[in-house]
């Protein structure tokens, strides 16, 4: 099917209008830009010259280089490449910049493309990738890798390419949080269109007029996009005709489609692109070689789409005195934050409960912010939707709720965005997401995402296993202090007493462990980690003041700061030898642990400290119902600690306890 194009006529020096700018004039006018036509007319025209003259491989950009030859297939990397013209086209006509989310892997060379053909580049990109042949040999060399790994940091994750963090099915339910109010984020799709369609209907229901942008999906395909489903209006808008004019009408209309909505929306606006094999059309000039004349005629918005680091005022918590719950004084924290930093969008996502009835501070605050809760307060039965929805708030301020046990699910979408992050930070470009909290209760028969996460380094993802309120106070704090890092709370379930002051708390969480009681040069040293640990600790404790016998008490807050760093990255967020042999020092006779994992896994991270007089307790894969159980259950119950440390000095079995206590141990024993 023939199409009309624009016509340069050099002679008369002016343009002929044709079809394709009228349709483009009336598609800006429905988004409210009436732009006058002749600025419409050339910028048009010159964007599909530069489309023409890459189609056709022009020797101006260092054909013998072959840098459009793959990454994909070639009829993809051409629909791929004139996406991002019509992008471009409507960025400079409207004045505002949109932005990109893909996993694609040819996505990250075709947008670099343009953005140094239309000066929109940043400053490194320009000196890196300058507009000449060696300029373009160099981007062929450093884009022609293994297509499979530029989804991971490089040179070809531009620093608008915002969604290249994930594999696909994981950015499609990240997708409707990341665009903010006022912003357009077009999704680049391939694969199965019907089942990504679904994903996104799915996370729709959270989006909010007041705290979100618009996002249109773009799906690529050999065929017509196989969309099946009775709603009519689920059937996208297939497009045979990729040129850049039409693929900028369809966005338009797309982003028109948003604005016009005044209810919630049922469905997204997708836009099917046809990868069919497109002949160039010459126009009726000489081959673009004066980039700088193009660089001005296609000009791009010069303010930056997002800061390029998010902040956080973090006032000081409401320090709690007596004994409490940990999950009300983080609300009241989390709604705090939330009211001292306005221009940051929430997300509070809760895998436990209803946010109206666990977390009512944030509940009532950010229902008045929102006018009507939106997509700040989100609660579901999938924890990866809930993952992804606080991932995809990344220049927003986060909570994510959890259990221990529920929260597995998560754990896909959270450490491939912490793999990402760690890439970056070794490219020296650090991720610009504020610390991300992940609050998960306590539960004793499933430790196995505490230990999963404390296997990642500990630069990326902070394990820490919290003993109060005050602490957990201190550490939220903490984290949204730091950017690219998960921290992991793993609070205790019920109520708890005030163990630590808040000046011992805010240190605990800067140093990793404390001394809680006694000197650590005694000849016993007792060390808990986990909040049923530090019990049985104490009453361990009290029980050897009783015999007069010397003693400290060492809580380790976060294990993975104790172990041999792993490279030169994790080494700088290690507790330094000096103060571990201070908490820990060789000359102990006997040293016990408590901790709430299995035994293995902390003897794995604390290979640095002096375990040759050991003896440590923990989870031994015996669940029980009641969290109380657990040490009984698992033959680390304070018991336990006390015959293990009169063996390993030499005294009998009960030279500690009563008649009663020997005798409420014995069932159980032959099992440990």
């Amino acid at each position: 099917m023939a199409h009309e194009r624009v016509v340069h006529r050099e002679a008369a020096g002016n343009l002929n209008v044709s079809p394709d700018v009228d349709r483009l004039s009336r598609a800006l006018v429905r988004v409210g830009c009436s732009i006058p036509t002749p600025r419409v007319a050339e910028a048009l025209l010159m964007t599909e010259r530069l489309s023409d003259s890459l189609d056709g491989r022009v020797p101006g950009l260092q054909r013998q280089a072959e840098f459009l030859a793959a990454p994909g297939s070639s009829a993809q990397w051409q629909v791929l490449m004139r996406l991002v013209a019509a992008g471009m086209l409507l960025n400079h006509l409207t004045g505002m910049r949109r932005d990109w989310l893909s996993a694609l892997p040819g996505m990250g060379a075709a947008l670099e493309i343009w953005q140094l053909l239309t000066g929109a580049a940043n400053r490194s990109r320009q000196q890196r990738y300058p507009l000449t042949a060696a300029g373009w040999a160099r981007f062929a060399q450093e884009f022609a890798g293994d297509s499979e790994q530029q989804i991971l940091p490089g040179p070809w994750i531009s620093p608008e390419l915002v969604g290249a963090r994930a594999p696909l099915d994981t950015l499609v339910t990240q997708a409707i949080h990341q665009p903010l109010p006022g912003e357009v984020a077009v999704l680049v799709l391939d694969g199965d269109a019907s089942e990504q369609l679904e994903r996104l209907t799915r996370t729709l229901s959270w989006w909010s007029r007041q705290d979100c942008g618009v996002l249109i999906p773009v799906w690529i395909g050999e065929t017509k996009v196989p969309v099946t489903g009775t709603n009519a209006s689920q059937v996208p808008c297939s497009l045979a005709d990729t040129r850049p004019v039409t693929i900028a009408c369809a966005l338009l209309e797309a982003e028109a489609e948003w604005h016009q909505s005044m209810g919630e929306l049922k469905c997204l606006p997708l836009i099917a692109l046809a990868c069919q094999p497109a002949t160039a059309v010459a126009v009726e000039s000489t081959a673009v070689t004066d980039w700088p004349v193009t660089t001005a005629v296609l000009r791009q918005p010069r303010r930056p789409l997002r800061p390029f680091m998010v902040t956080v005022n973090r006032p000081d918590p409401h320090w709690q005195h007596g004994d409490h719950e940990v999950l009300p004084l983080l609300d009241r924290y989390f709604a705090d934050i939330c009211e001292i930093n306005p221009a940051l969008r929430p997300r509070l996502a809760s895998h436990i409960g209803a946010t109206s009835a666990i977390f009512p501070i944030s509940h009532e605050r950010l229902g008045t912010r929102t006018g009507g809760s939106g997509g700040a307060l989100l609660h579901h039965h999938e924890g990866e939707l809930l993952a992804n929805a606080c991932l995809g708030n990344q220049m927003g301020i986060n909570l994510l709720v959890t259990d221990e046990s529920a929260g597995l699910a998560m754990l896909e979408p959270l450490l491939q965005t912490v793999a990402f992050a760690r890439r970056q930070k070794l490219d020296d470009e650090p991720a610009p997401w504020t610390g991300l909290p992940l609050v998960s209760r306590h539960d004793a028969a499933a430790p196995e995402m505490t230990e999963a996460l404390l296997s990642q380094s500990a630069d990326q993802v902070r394990v820490l296993l919290i003993p109060d309120g005050n602490t957990a106070l201190a550490a939220l704090k903490a984290c949204y202090g730091e950017s690219g890092v998960v921290m992991q709370l793993v609070i205790p379930d019920g109520r708890v007493d005030s163990l630590l002051t808040p000046t011992m708390a805010e240190q605990l969480v800067a140093h990793g462990a404390s001394c809680l009681r006694g000197h650590c040069a005694a000849e016993i040293q007792l060390v808990a980690c986990g909040y049923l640990s530090l019990q049985q600790a104490f009453r361990i404790s009290e029980r050897l003041q009783q015999f007069q016998r010397p003693h400290s008490l060492v809580y380790v807050l976060e294990p993975g700061r104790f172990r041999y760093a792993r490279d030169s990255t994790e080494a700088g967020c290690q507790i330094d030898s000096q103060i571990i042999d201070g908490l820990f020092p060789e000359r102990v006779r006997q040293r016990l642990v408590l901790c709430d994992m299995r035994p293995e896994v902390f003897i794995g991270h604390f290979r640095r400290l002096h375990l040759e007089h050991s003896q440590v307790l923990g989870f031994r894969n015996h669940p029980v119902a009641r969290t109380g159980r657990m040490p009984q259950a698992n033959g680390c119950s304070w018991l336990h600690g006390l015959v293990e440390l009169a063996l390993s000095l030499g005294l009998p079995e009960d030279s500690w306890m009563s008649a009663a206590e020997w005798l409420s141990l014995q069932p159980r024993r032959h099992q440990f």
